[in-house]
């Protein structure tokens, strides 16, 4: 059997892999009318969750109803 007849689901390459590297938690909270919002991420994806951080919690609430 060549190397050509293995095939792997990538959904399973995935998840080991996400297993191995761990997960983390950001929670973050915004103005009083939104919902808390729980950022779950791969070890290691932190600038990215605070992006999404600043763009919910300072950049959300000052959007207007009309845009």
């Amino acid at each position: 059997m060549s190397h050509r007849d293995r095939v792997h689901s990538r959904g399973i390459l995935v998840w080991l892999v996400e297993r191995l590297r761990g997960r983390e938690q950001l929670l973050v909270r915004a103005a009083d009318d939104l919902p808390l919002l729980l950022l779950r991420y791969s070890r290691g994806g932190l600038p990215v969750a605070r992006e999404i951080e600043v763009a919910y919690a300072h950049t959300l609430p000052r959007l207007s109803a009309e845009s």
